[in-house]
């Protein structure tokens, strides 16, 4: 787990001071030690700040060189497997120096090329250039869970795991890219390849890039729409055996470390599945970490110790106290995307105080997108059930009906309306608008504010209103999957379009500023495919989420973890927005000269904080999203004054 960074120039000799900065940039990555490499003409520079947890010795020692000095590779994340690829390179004539995955990765790049990548079980990003042939070869592994973002003008070529080693470079322009700013008021985060910086990008989930002589090419090498075929050959007995067998595995491969590991223990189903399976492939003494927010309503502690009593281990309750006033500017800083999920501020903290214990946690994520546990799953069924109705009905009738009773003015009805409303637009539009933060546009609801009565109109000429509802088609895989169930359309959309960029970022992002490693056993490619092609009536049953993975864990977990209500990991902005942070809310909002106003209409904010402060409605997300966006547009472009 480390930073990388790499800048190519077509003329002119790198800067050593600039790119030292660049590297310096990542260094939260890698604490450790940094290494930099640079051709002889000085126009190529590779560099790497070093996070050991593999093969601690200078042997693991970036950016790495092959034997006659012609690839040289930069790397950040794990390789599982790397000991299998090593036995193979070996009975192929290869010879190795180190112990480390970076010798194995860099070898199997140079015997197959592209085609290394199917072999590789891991989270990576990696960039390897060819001396001979002057070209560079970089990839993101296939579900994203480490990042790659570069800039590329006539001149340079720059990549690096974060944006803010690129910005170091004062020739790179800073601009917002408001299309991907409105992709984020909708889903959260922006989604590759665009970043929030019109000239920077990130490099997809599964794609790998070539640059040659100034020349960009990218290439998908895994595509889940690939697996979106449900197998209906195998029975239920079948299909549980070989899950558990996979994941078995894959915890086993995560394991491997040369440095303390643990896990974290929320208490919830996934988690605990982790570290139950951790105990079977495990004979030492498991160290585990749960965390709760200080004076928080419902706790899911409790749970958690039911499962580290289980399974003897060596137990850390954290209880952190979250300071939005006191963090927010670390947290937009490091984000560096704009990227509104209020999980992230605890999800750092959490991290940060893990961090003063082991350097590898194991983590639950991946669960509930590959065996449906969200409700969003049920709903896009349910959604398509209702519009299966007579348009008139769905369309007209059922809004009308709530338009009459929300006129008695009770908060309850006047939310039927609305939802009755967005129910009644195009299915991907209804889809992506029922869960948004900010939705795109209710014409009859007015009462409930949306990106129309936000957006001025120099905004909504820039950028492309419908571009939402567009991805979530490509997700959805239209055109490219076909007889799959629509329950398991809305999982393939999570993978495909939320996992890498939203779920997997905040983790790593979150993660990295403390130099903690993340390990998800879930999302070993091997049990994905797998997932993708279960049929959906074992994932959902009778409205029970992950029913199949129920099953297969029923016998190895506590019963009162398998019964119980799911309830997610974040702050209670709600409360906090009408109380204790209004005030500073307010004042970080109400801004004349702010940069928001230049596309947003204040009063609208105005109402917003007004109709939330006083219970006509919840606005807490968009608050939220509002509050980090000014911080974003104050950290990253100077012309936004606060």
């Amino acid at each position: 787990m480390c930073g990388i960074v790499g800048v190519i120039q077509n003329k002119q000799k790198i800067d050593k001071n600039l790119f030292a900065k660049m590297l310096l940039a990542v260094r939260h990555r890698g604490p450790e030690s940094d290494g930099t490499w640079m051709n002889q003409s000085e126009t190529v520079a590779l560099g790497h700040r070093r996070l050991a947890i593999i093969d601690l010795s200078p042997g693991g020692h970036q950016p790495k060189l092959s034997r006659d000095s012609r690839f040289i590779i930069t790397f950040n994340g794990e390789i599982y497997n790397y000991e299998q690829i090593k036995n193979e390179l070996i009975g192929l004539g290869w010879s190795f120096n180190t112990q480390s995955d970076t010798e194995v990765l860099l070898n199997a790049y140079i015997q197959w090329k592209e085609k290394c990548l199917d072999k590789l079980n891991g989270m990576f990003a990696f960039a390897i250039w060819d001396n001979q042939e002057q070209t560079l070869f970089a990839a993101r592994d296939r579900l994203g869970e480490k990042p790659f973002k570069y800039y590329a003008d006539q001149e340079k070529f720059i990549f690096a795991s974060e944006l803010k080693s690129i910005l170091i470079d004062p020739s790179v322009a800073r601009e917002p890219d408001w299309q991907a700013v409105d992709l984020a008021m909708t889903y959260r985060f922006v989604p590759a390849p665009q970043t929030g910086f019109k000239h920077i990008k990130k490099l997809p989930a599964g794609h790998y890039l070539i640059w040659r002589q100034g020349n960009i090419s990218v290439t998908p090498y895994w595509q889940a729409f690939d697996y979106a075929k449900e197998n209906k050959n195998k029975s239920l007995e079948e299909w549980k055996k070989d899950i558990w067998d996979i994941f078995k595995d894959s915890i086993k491969g995560r394991m491997i470390s040369d440095v303390p590991v643990g896990a974290f223990l929320s208490g919830g189903l996934d988690s605990s599945s982790v570290v139950a399976a951790m105990a079977e492939v495990s004979t030492s003494s498991i160290k585990t970490f749960s965390v709760g927010l200080k004076d928080q309503a419902q706790s899911e502690l409790s749970f958690a110790k039911l499962v580290a009593d289980r399974f003897k281990t060596d137990h850390t309750e954290i209880i952190i106290e979250p300071n939005v006033v006191e963090n927010l500017p670390a947290l937009v800083h490091q984000f560096e995307e704009p990227f509104f999920d209020n999980a992230a501020l605890p999800t750092m903290i959490m991290a940060k105080e893990t961090k003063k214990h082991v350097t590898v946690v194991l983590t639950g994520d991946g669960a509930d997108e590959c065996f449906g546990g969200y409700p969003n799953h049920s709903f896009l069924r349910n959604l398509k059930n209702y519009q299966s109705l007579p348009g008139v009905v769905y369309k007209k009738i059922i809004p009308q009906a709530a338009k009459l009773l929300a006129a008695t003015g009770q908060l309850s009805l006047q939310k039927l309306f609305y939802r009755a409303e967005v129910l009644s637009h195009s299915l991907e539009q209804a889809y992506v608008d029922y869960y948004a933060i900010w939705k795109k546009e209710l014409k009859q609801s007015h009462f409930y504010l949306t990106k129309d009565d936000l957006y001025s109109d120099e905004l909504k000429e820039q950028i492309d209103f419908d571009l939402s509802e567009k991805l979530m088609r490509q997700w959805w895989g239209e055109g490219r999957v076909s007889h799959y169930g629509t329950m398991n359309k809305a999982m393939l959309a999570d993978i495909v379009g939320r996992l890498g960029d939203n779920y997997l970022l905040k983790v790593d992002f979150a993660s990295m500023i403390s130099a903690l490693e993340n390990r998800a056993p879930f999302l070993d490619h091997r049990l994905v495919e797998l997932a993708l092609s279960l049929p959906e009536q074992y994932k959902v049953r009778n409205g029970q989420v992950k029913w199949i993975w129920k099953e297969i864990v029923k016998d190895k977990i506590p019963t009162e973890i398998i019964a119980r209500r799911k309830i997610g990991f974040g702050i209670p902005i709600g409360s906090w927005m009408r109380n204790e942070l209004y005030s500073y809310v307010y004042d970080s909002l109400i801004v004349s000269d702010s940069l928001l106003y230049k596309y947003f209409n204040k009063n609208c904010i105005i109402k917003l904080l007004e109709d939330h402060k006083k219970g006509r409605a919840d606005y807490s997300n968009h608050l939220w999203c509002l509050l980090l966006l000014k911080q974003w547009l104050q950290t990253f472009f100077a012309y936004d004054k606060q």
